[in-house]
Protein backbone atom coordinates (compact mmCIF):
# COMPACT_ATOMS: atom_id res chain seq x y z
CA UNK A 1 0.00 0.00 0.00
CA UNK A 2 0.90 3.41 -1.05
CA UNK A 3 2.66 4.41 2.28
CA UNK A 4 1.86 8.48 1.33
CA UNK A 5 -1.74 7.42 1.55
CA UNK A 6 -1.64 5.13 4.69
CA UNK A 7 -0.04 8.68 6.08
CA UNK A 8 -2.96 10.79 5.57
CA UNK A 9 -4.87 10.51 8.67
CA UNK A 10 -7.69 8.86 6.85
CA UNK A 11 -9.85 6.66 8.57
CA UNK A 12 -8.74 3.62 7.99
CA UNK A 13 -12.27 2.79 6.54
CA UNK A 14 -11.99 4.49 3.32
CA UNK A 15 -10.95 3.29 0.66
CA UNK A 16 -7.87 4.18 -1.88
CA UNK A 17 -10.33 6.82 -3.81
CA UNK A 18 -11.71 8.06 -0.28
CA UNK A 19 -8.12 8.57 1.06
CA UNK A 20 -7.30 10.95 -1.98
CA UNK A 21 -10.48 13.08 -1.65
CA UNK A 22 -9.74 12.79 2.44
CA UNK A 23 -6.52 14.19 2.01
CA UNK A 24 -7.93 16.81 -0.45
CA UNK A 25 -10.45 18.19 2.35
CA UNK A 26 -7.96 17.89 5.54
CA UNK A 27 -5.86 20.30 3.46
CA UNK A 28 -8.57 22.46 3.73
CA UNK A 29 -10.03 21.65 7.15
CA UNK A 30 -7.73 19.72 9.02
CA UNK A 31 -9.72 19.78 12.15
CA UNK A 32 -12.69 17.65 11.16
CA UNK A 33 -13.68 14.53 12.70
CA UNK A 34 -14.25 10.94 10.60
CA UNK A 35 -17.78 11.31 10.85
CA UNK A 36 -17.70 14.72 9.20
CA UNK A 37 -15.38 13.42 6.62
CA UNK A 38 -17.34 10.90 5.83
CA UNK A 39 -20.64 13.02 5.42
CA UNK A 40 -18.17 14.72 3.05
CA UNK A 41 -17.16 12.13 0.99
CA UNK A 42 -21.18 10.96 0.58
CA UNK A 43 -21.99 14.26 -0.66
CA UNK A 44 -18.77 14.38 -3.02
CA UNK A 45 -20.03 10.49 -4.13
CA UNK A 46 -23.02 11.50 -4.37
CA UNK A 47 -22.39 14.45 -6.86
CA UNK A 48 -20.50 12.25 -9.37
CA UNK A 49 -22.53 9.70 -9.26
CA UNK A 50 -25.63 12.15 -10.47
CA UNK A 51 -22.45 14.13 -12.33
CA UNK A 52 -23.86 17.20 -10.97
CA UNK A 53 -21.62 19.88 -9.03
CA UNK A 54 -24.28 19.98 -5.91
CA UNK A 55 -25.70 16.34 -4.46
CA UNK A 56 -29.47 15.83 -3.74
CA UNK A 57 -29.58 16.23 -0.15
CA UNK A 58 -32.42 13.26 0.15
CA UNK A 59 -29.85 11.00 -1.26
CA UNK A 60 -26.99 11.90 0.68
CA UNK A 61 -29.46 11.39 3.83
CA UNK A 62 -30.28 7.71 2.45
CA UNK A 63 -26.36 6.89 1.69
CA UNK A 64 -25.25 8.43 4.95
CA UNK A 65 -28.71 6.97 7.43
CA UNK A 66 -29.64 3.38 8.06
CA UNK A 67 -33.31 4.18 6.92
CA UNK A 68 -32.69 3.01 3.39
CA UNK A 69 -36.03 3.37 1.68
CA UNK A 70 -35.93 2.53 -1.80
CA UNK A 71 -34.53 -1.07 -0.07
CA UNK A 72 -36.99 -4.26 0.56
CA UNK A 73 -36.09 -6.11 4.09
CA UNK A 74 -33.40 -8.58 2.79
CA UNK A 75 -32.95 -7.41 -0.65
CA UNK A 76 -29.51 -6.06 0.29
CA UNK A 77 -27.07 -7.10 3.03
CA UNK A 78 -24.61 -4.20 3.63
CA UNK A 79 -21.54 -4.99 4.32
CA UNK A 80 -19.47 -4.44 7.64
CA UNK A 81 -18.16 -1.11 6.64
CA UNK A 82 -21.06 -0.18 5.06
CA UNK A 83 -22.78 -0.42 8.20
CA UNK A 84 -20.20 1.14 10.13
CA UNK A 85 -20.56 4.71 8.17
CA UNK A 86 -24.33 4.56 8.46
CA UNK A 87 -25.60 7.03 11.15
CA UNK A 88 -28.89 7.52 13.22
CA UNK A 89 -30.92 10.02 11.40
CA UNK A 90 -30.79 12.71 14.46
CA UNK A 91 -26.76 11.56 13.94
CA UNK A 92 -27.24 12.71 10.29
CA UNK A 93 -28.50 16.12 10.95
CA UNK A 94 -26.05 17.33 13.78
CA UNK A 95 -23.36 16.57 12.03
CA UNK A 96 -24.40 18.10 8.51
CA UNK A 97 -25.99 21.23 10.83
CA UNK A 98 -22.48 21.21 12.01
CA UNK A 99 -20.55 21.48 8.97
CA UNK A 100 -23.22 24.18 7.58
CA UNK A 101 -22.53 26.42 10.14
CA UNK A 102 -18.81 26.07 9.84
CA UNK A 103 -19.49 27.46 6.44
CA UNK A 104 -17.95 24.32 4.64
CA UNK A 105 -21.36 22.66 2.83
CA UNK A 106 -23.87 24.93 1.88
CA UNK A 107 -27.76 23.44 1.33
CA UNK A 108 -29.39 25.39 -1.24
CA UNK A 109 -33.20 24.98 -3.01
CA UNK A 110 -33.16 24.79 -6.16
CA UNK A 111 -36.13 24.54 -9.10
CA UNK A 112 -35.95 21.04 -10.76
CA UNK A 113 -37.72 20.38 -13.54
CA UNK A 114 -38.73 16.61 -14.29
CA UNK A 115 -40.63 15.40 -17.49
CA UNK A 116 -40.89 17.16 -20.86
CA UNK A 117 -43.36 19.78 -22.21
CA UNK A 118 -46.34 19.52 -22.00
CA UNK A 119 -46.45 17.62 -18.91
CA UNK A 120 -43.78 19.45 -17.27
CA UNK A 121 -43.60 18.91 -13.38
CA UNK A 122 -41.45 21.93 -11.49
CA UNK A 123 -40.27 21.13 -7.73
CA UNK A 124 -38.00 23.12 -5.50
CA UNK A 125 -35.27 19.98 -4.37
CA UNK A 126 -32.85 20.81 -1.69
CA UNK A 127 -29.58 19.96 -2.47
CA UNK A 128 -25.95 20.22 -0.52
CA UNK A 129 -22.95 21.92 -2.33
CA UNK A 130 -19.41 22.45 -0.88
CA UNK A 131 -19.04 26.62 -0.31
CA UNK A 132 -15.11 25.97 -1.15
CA UNK A 133 -14.53 26.58 -4.90
CA UNK A 134 -10.98 26.27 -4.37
CA UNK A 135 -11.20 22.42 -2.80
CA UNK A 136 -14.42 21.63 -5.14
CA UNK A 137 -11.94 22.27 -8.23
CA UNK A 138 -9.10 20.39 -6.50
CA UNK A 139 -12.02 17.31 -5.36
CA UNK A 140 -13.05 17.18 -9.15
CA UNK A 141 -9.52 17.30 -11.09
CA UNK A 142 -8.46 14.14 -8.37
CA UNK A 143 -11.68 12.58 -9.21
CA UNK A 144 -11.16 13.04 -13.25
CA UNK A 145 -7.57 11.67 -13.07
CA UNK A 146 -8.74 8.82 -10.86
CA UNK A 147 -11.08 7.79 -13.80
CA UNK A 148 -8.36 8.06 -16.61
CA UNK A 149 -6.21 5.66 -14.45
CA UNK A 150 -8.97 2.92 -13.18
Amino acid sequence: MNQGIENSSAPDNFDYIDRILIRTIKKYYPDLNERELNLLACIDGTMKDSDWSVADAGEVEARMTLNLPWLEPNEYKLSHKQIQNKLLPDEYKDILSNLISKNIVQEKTLETTYGSPPETLIKYDRYLVFTNEDMTHEILANSESLEQIG
